[in-house]
C-alpha cells in the first residue's frame, strides 16, 4: 500500500477533508477538516500508516504529526509553510532560490505539484475552496498559486514601491500579481521573514541604496 492510498483511506474511513499535504522525515503537516469531531483517531490512524511509510520509502522513523484547521484570513499563508516545508530544512536552507525551486517542483511527498499543475493532483485533496482564495481568471489561478510566496516577487513590489512611488494598485498591474490587497500580502509576507532572514533584508537594503544612487546621483562639489 502506498502513501498516497494510506493517506486516502484514512482521510475516508474518518470523514476527513484533506485540502493539503506535506510529508517530511519525521512528521506530517496537514490543512484538514474533521466534521466528525474526530481529530485523534484520524491521526492515531495515520500515524500509525505514516510509520511504515516513512521508514520503508523516506528512511527514518514517524513519531509525530501535525494537523491544522485553518481559518479564511490565513489560509493561503498557512498552505505556503506547508508546501515549502521541504525546502527550508537542513541543508537546503542556505541554498539558493533556483535549487530549492528545483527540489520543491520534484518534492512527491506533498499536494504542491497538483495545486501547481506540476503534475496529476492526488484525488483525496480537496484543493477547490484553498484555489478560490486565489486571484485571478479560473485559468490564472494555478500560474498564481505557483507565485504565490515567490519571495522575488514580493522584493521586486517592495522596492516598486520604495523606490518607484507605484502605488499598491500599480504594482499588481505591473507585476501581474492580481489586486494591490494581494500586494499588500505579499509584502506583510515578506516584512515577516526579513524579520528573522538578515541576510536577505542587507541584499534588499543593498539594492535599494543603488536604486535610489543611480535615480538621485550625487553632485559634484563643482556643479
Amino acid at each position: 500500500m502506498t502513501n498516497s492510498t494510506q493517506l486516502w483511506g484514512s482521510a475516508l474511513k474518518y470523514g476527513v477533508r484533506i485540502y493539503l499535504f506535506c510529508l517530511m522525515r519525521n512528521h506530517v503537516h496537514l490543512v484538514a477538516e474533521t466534521p466528525g469531531g474526530n481529530v485523534s483517531a484520524f491521526m492515531h490512524k495515520l500515524q500509525t500508516a505514516y510509520t511504515v511509510f516513512a521508514t520503508g520509502d523516506i528512511g527514518g522513523s514517524a513519531t509525530s504529526c501535525t494537523a491544522g484547521l485553518g481559518r479564511p484570513e490565513y489560509l493561503l499563508r498557512l498552505t505556503r509553510y506547508v508546501h515549502l516545508n521541504p525546502v527550508f530544512v537542513g541543508s537546503l536552507r542556505g541554498e539558493s532560490l533556483e535549487v530549492r525551486r528545483e527540489v520543491l517542483r520534484r518534492y512527491r511527498w506533498s499536494s504542491y505539484r497538483g495545486y501547481a499543475r506540476l503534475a496529476p493532483p492526488y484525488g483525496f485533496v480537496q484543493e477547490g475552496p484553498l484555489l478560490a482564495l486565489v486571484e485571478g481568471a479560473e485559468v490564472q489561478k494555478r500560474e498564481a498559486y505557483r507565485q504565490y510566496g515567490c519571495v522575488a516577487r514580493a522584493v521586486c513590489a517592495l522596492l516598486l514601491v520604495r523606490c518607484s512611488g507605484m502605488t499598491q494598485r500599480d504594482v499588481a498591474v505591473f507585476l501581474g500579481m492580481g489586486t494591490g490587497a494581494a500586494v499588500c500580502q505579499q509584502l506583510q509576507g515578506l516584512r515577516i521573514r526579513l524579520g528573522t532572514e538578515t541576510a536577505l533584508a542587507e541584499r534588499i537594503e543593498h539594492v535599494r541604496h543603488r536604486l535610489e544612487s543611480a535615480a538621485f546621483p550625487a553632485k559634484s562639489p563643482n556643479s
